[in-house]
């Protein structure tokens, strides 16, 4: 009897160190869950998971089971459901995975303007526009001209000096528009020699606006002259009311010394009128 009321108290022994195991182990369970969740209230604040809990081996805890007793094997620890645990298991499955941080954008480079088209270069300059060049006349001798042109007859008229001879190298012939040679050079004596050629004013009807004469002695002395062997030069072409070929004013004086005026119309002196 005494045996097995001992074997009884033995047995209560190992019941009751086992039961106080157990509660020991809530207690720690319960204090790591709880700290668990202050972890994860944290984490959840600043958006960070935890960091894991390190577990109190349950032989450091004071009032444990001695070593010989402890569980060598975490796997062999009754899994502890509801309460703060499953607070804490439903707190972690709830926390949002921590976001990942993008690198940031690269700045948008501004582009490069554009430069304008640059116009090609010109490899050659424009050519300004010349200006008609004046009538040259050529010396024939000194103070003489030689002229083959109607243009040219009436300039040497103008700029010859006094004394001096007008020589034709072709027959000047007069075109649309332009007038009748005027001779006006009060005091000086002109010379034109035909050498053989005409001059032809070319009309074959009136010419009011340009005036029809071949020749107008207005002012001055002129002298006509024919160099030629076969005295084929002339004064022809001229058409007017008075005097188609040359008239002579009252101031103007004509001296026919060579040539011919011949193939001018006129109402009164075709071919030389005086007034």
């Amino acid at each position: 009897m005494k045996r097995a009321h001992t074997g009884f108290r033995i047995a209560m022994s190992i019941l009751l160190a086992t039961s106080v195991w157990h509660t020991q182990a809530l207690r720690v369970y319960a204090q790591q869950a709880s700290e668990a969740a202050d972890a994860v209230v944290s984490a959840i604040g600043a958006q960070q998971a935890p960091a894991p809990e390190t577990v109190t081996p349950i032989s450091a805890i004071p009032g444990a089971m001695p070593e010989d007793n402890a569980v060598s094997d975490a796997s062999s620890i009754p899994a502890v459901t509801g309460g703060a645990a499953s607070v804490v298991a439903d707190s972690l499955s709830s926390v949002p995975a921590p976001e990942t941080l993008s690198e940031p954008a690269t700045p948008v480079q501004p582009e490069t303007p554009v430069k304008p088209a640059q116009p090609e270069a010109s490899t050659q300059r424009a050519t300004p526009a010349q200006p008609a060049a004046p009538i040259t006349l050529a010396p024939q001798a000194e103070g003489d001209f030689e002229v083959g042109s109607w243009a040219g007859l009436q300039a040497a008229v103008n700029d010859i000096a006094s004394d001096h001879t007008i020589t034709l190298t072709e027959d000047v012939v007069a075109g649309d528009g332009e007038r009748t040679i005027a001779f006006v050079r009060e005091g000086a004596t002109i010379t034109i020699d035909l050498a053989g050629h005409a001059i032809n004013r070319n009309l074959a009807s009136l010419d009011e606006d340009n005036g029809g004469h071949a020749l107008d002695v207005n002012k001055g002395t002129l002298i006509i002259r024919d160099s030629s062997s076969g005295q084929t030069g002339r004064v022809t072409g001229g058409f007017d009311e008075n005097g188609g070929g040359i008239v002579i004013g009252g101031e103007g004086t004509l001296s026919l010394e060579g040539g011919s005026v011949s193939g001018n119309q006129g109402v009164d002196g075709g071919g030389v009128f005086v007034y």
